[in-house]
């Protein structure tokens, strides 16, 4: 029955990736590159200023640093949502826009309690949302030049994550991700040309258009550890990570 359920929480988390792409508010900074790169943590360890590497606790998923998962003797199942409002100004211009939107999916369990625990989570990697409309005069001529630039899509991220005890002190971990998505450009240019001598002609249009789609879709590693050396009073313990 447990392996059913194990079986059915991994399906959704499958099922979800066409919706798991943090796409909330429009920027026009999202037009580099491949956009907005998210940051790598849970909501948990967001709240606590992005702090994560050397904190860990039974109940919420480290995806930061696996090396912690073993401190996750419990099944956890995370779910996370992200809303936020933009609002961009120049001189006397503003923007406003927002929305929300499923940020990620996590599941863990501990194979050998307090020894092995892996994960399975679901998250985006960087987003991009832009609409950016500029017209612009042609010098010397009576013609209006409109053009849009806009840009949709993202990269999204699955994580196979483990996490091994040696002993209290010593732990590994070891991150595999996969990365996938496409980002899709485009560029869509208007020419107006505006009749100057004979007023009751029209207006000839000529329109010309740029679309661009990059996939994704490679491996990532990333191994972690972590060792504790407990000091005496007054200090109860120190905890150091390293990642390679």
């Amino acid at each position: 029955m447990l392996k059913r359920w194990y079986s059915i929480l991994l399906l959704l988390l499958v099922g979800s990736v066409s919706t798991v792409i943090a796409q909330v508010g429009q920027s026009p900074y999202t037009i580099q590159g491949i956009g907005e790169v998210q940051q790598d943590l849970f909501i948990h360890q967001i709240q606590k200023g992005g702090i994560g590497l050397s904190n860990a606790n039974p109940w919420q998923l480290n995806i930061a640093n696996p090396a912690l998962l073993p401190v996750n003797s419990l099944t956890v199942f995370e779910v996370g949502a992200i809303g936020e409002r933009r609002t961009i100004s120049n001189g006397g211009l503003s923007q406003s826009n927002g929305g929300f939107n499923l940020n990620y999916l996590a599941f863990g369990f501990p194979v050998i309690p307090s020894v092995w625990t892996t994960a399975i989570s679901l998250t985006p990697y960087s987003n991009v949302q832009y609409n950016v409309n500029v017209r612009e005069n042609i010098g010397g001529t009576n013609s209006l030049i409109d053009k849009s630039f806009i840009g949709s899509g993202g990269i999204n991220q699955v994580y196979w994550s483990n996490g091994l005890a040696i002993n209290k002190r010593l732990l590994f971990g070891l991150k595999i991700a996969y990365n996938f998505g496409s980002i899709i450009d485009e560029t869509i240019i208007n020419q107006i040309s505006i009749p100057v001598s004979d007023t009751t002609a029209h207006s000839a249009s000529f329109r010309t258009a740029y679309y661009d789609r990059l996939r994704v879709g490679d491996f990532r590693f990333r191994g972690e550890n972590q060792w504790f050396l407990f000091l005496s009073f007054p200090f109860s313990g120190l905890s150091v990570s390293n990642r390679t």
